[in-house]
């Protein structure tokens, strides 16, 4: 018989409390969020707006959502009648997933909407601080400011033939080393590149300002002698592509550095006479390349070390008032 009267209390508990959250969703109604739309969109940070249903709600909570692992993660509660959220510090070209919901309170009860999903993406930022890090005669490197979230650059240069920015390459990191021909002007620009919506569309971001470079006049490998004398010596190279010019430089042991002492030009040779025989001189040569009224050197070569020869040792006879002979070695 006790039995049967706790059964009965129980049972009576379950309906009245049923009765009671039946009784205060019909009061409180259930929340909902409507209308969801992105209103600002940058590279960093989305603005989200909603709207809430008939029903009156205590406050709503904004999460992101992780597709791959689908997590949760709370970015904000807001007050009741706060209708917009701006979720910043977010990587660039990359997709985005974020929920919404309305919550309802009455005391120590609380319903929640179902949650309302948006589907959006970050933009991409133009490329800034394009600048030069090195460059030679073959070879140039160039480097930008990296972009939180991309990791495709598209690299252009100008072709000035036709005034229009052509499509070098791509890369996945904030530097590029590129070919080059000497004594060339280049322009550059570079621009980021993503792809968002599941990988079903590519956006990208403003072009860089311009990057002009030239690049050095050729490098000379090759300086050697011939034709060595007591009094002269001839230099000879190998000539460098799109050189205008060649500086010859002489070590002066009287001032301690190189000199230059000859130009030429249209040749790969030249011609040093006046020289003090056995003495070792010194020699360097650059070449320079000249574009637009302005003269672009390349870099030095090698030391080139080469001694002239002693003078040359003669032997004569003479022969006295006597007649007698006698050699004579000068």
């Amino acid at each position: 018989m006790k039995k049967s009267v706790k059964l009965l209390f129980v049972f009576l508990a379950a309906v009245l409390c049923f009765f009671a959250v039946s009784m205060f969703a019909s009061a409180a109604g259930e929340p909902s969020i409507e209308s969801v739309q992105v209103t600002n969109r940058n590279h960093n940070s989305i603005t989200i707006n909603w709207t809430t249903g008939k029903e009156p709600v205590s406050f709503v909570k904004i999460y992101k959502y992780k597709i791959k692992d689908k997590s949760n993660t709370l970015l904000a509660k807001l007050k009741k009648g706060e209708t917009t959220y701006t979720v910043s510090n977010l990587l660039s070209g990359t997709d985005y997933c974020f929920k919404i919901k309305a919550y309802a309170k009455n005391g120590s009860q609380t319903v929640v909407s179902k949650a309302k999903t948006v589907y959006t993406y970050t933009l991409v930022p133009g490329v800034t601080n394009l600048k030069l890090v090195s460059c030679s005669d073959t070879e140039q490197t160039i480097s930008w400011d990296t972009i939180r979230g991309i990791n495709t650059y598209r690299i252009y240069y100008l072709k000035y033939s036709t005034g229009e920015y052509v499509l070098l390459g791509t890369k996945n990191t904030n530097t590029a080393v590129l070919k080059c021909n000497p004594g060339t002007k280049y322009t550059y620009k570079v621009q980021a590149v993503a792809k968002v919506d599941s990988g079903k569309k590519t956006i990208s971001g403003k072009q860089s300002d311009p990057l002009e470079i030239m690049t050095k006049s050729a490098y000379i490998s090759t300086l050697t002698a011939s034709n060595v004398t007591d009094s002269s010596i001839t230099l000879s190279w190998a000539e460098g592509k799109n050189a205008t010019g060649y500086n010859i430089y002489q070590y002066s042991p009287a001032e301690k550095k190189y000199k230059a002492v000859r130009t030429v030009q249209n040749a790969s040779s030249a011609v040093f006479n006046y020289l003090k025989s056995a003495k070792t001189y010194k020699f360097k040569i650059k070449s320079y390349t000249v574009v637009d009224g302005m003269k672009y050197y390349g870099d030095s070569s090698s030391v080139l070390k080469v001694s002239t020869k002693p003078y040359a040792v003669s032997v004569k006879q003479e022969n006295d008032s006597s007649g007698n002979g006698k050699a004579v070695l000068s």
